[in-house]
């Protein structure tokens, strides 16, 4: 459809696409611009756009970075989008992607409130499918970050749960990213597992390249095993290829750790304060 952008409504209709990927190139002298932008298929409403620029000369290296971070972005701005049309639609009338997309939505918000409404919503998927192992990872995600955000208390019970339950969403799911992605982050905060946080956190790297979660949780795990400088560069990558992601402050928190052990005052205290500016942005 490189040559056809106009008809959107026959980009729907033919591949069934709810979104699609739109862009151009632009190049004067070394200088390299690549815009793009996602399109909502039956509207033919802009929804994200963005544009990099780059005068890396070797074409390959180029290519591949500009993959990843519009398949980076094109992915989180997906998944807000997916919970947002999810949230326009009854309870009763919801489909268990639309249930797993409501629950994100909630999660992310990090209150108890919202915590009891994204286990709601992932009990419903699980009682429709018991082998729903995206809403089992979720699940797991969603206890542990609970007791993280001391909005509940994670007591031996509910880490065995959320154990057994991303364990069981691996078995059943070993193609899919997500599921790795959350038993590293697991193995890390609740076993203090760095040697299985690092082997899940490579997994889900190479299963999806393009995820900054798993590139910043990799950098996480290197970074809590001494290797500050790896560490650092997957953090920075994160960051890097998706700046406008809500969580980065996160990321720059992990930074400041990352610095403070390696002894940079100053670049601890502007990365601890990067994230706190970034918290005070979030959505709350």
């Amino acid at each position: 459809f490189r040559d056809r952008l106009g008809e959107i409504d026959e980009i729907r209709s033919q591949l069934g696409a709810v979104y699609a990927v739109v862009g151009s190139v632009r190049k004067r002298g070394n200088r390299l611009r690549v815009s793009a932008e996602i399109l909502d298929t039956q509207s033919g409403r802009p929804l994200w756009s963005d544009h990099f620029d780059s005068t890396d000369p070797d074409l390959f290296d180029l290519q591949e970075d500009l993959t990843a971070r519009i398949a980076m972005a094109a992915r989180s701005t997906i998944n807000a989008l997916e919970g947002q049309r999810a949230a326009g639609n009854s309870d009763a009338l919801l489909d268990n992607a639309e249930r797993r997309a409501r629950a994100a939505q909630s999660f992310y918000l990090f209150t108890p409130q919202s915590f009891d409404v994204a286990e709601g919503y992932l009990d419903a998927v699980l009682k429709s499918d018991a082998n729903d192992a995206m809403a089992m990872a979720m699940m797991a995600f969603c206890i542990a970050f609970r007791g993280y955000f001391h909005a509940s208390k994670l007591d031996d019970a509910a880490t065995r749960r959320a154990l057994a339950l991303v364990d069981r969403a691996v078995q059943l799911d070993k193609t899919g990213d997500y599921a790795y992605m959350v038993r590293s982050l697991l193995a890390l905060h609740l076993s203090g597992d760095h040697h299985a946080a690092l082997a899940d956190a490579q997994r889900s790297l190479e299963l999806v390249p393009e995820s900054s979660i798993s590139e910043a949780l990799l950098g996480e795990i290197l970074i809590c095993t001494g290797d500050l400088d790896a560490g650092t560069a997957h953090v920075r990558r994160a960051i890097d290829v998706n700046p406008r992601d809500p969580f980065n402050f996160f990321r720059h928190w992990i930074l400041g750790l990352a610095h403070f052990a390696g002894g940079d005052l100053p670049e601890a205290l502007a990365a601890t304060e990067r994230a706190l500016q970034g918290c005070n942005e979030m959505p709350l």
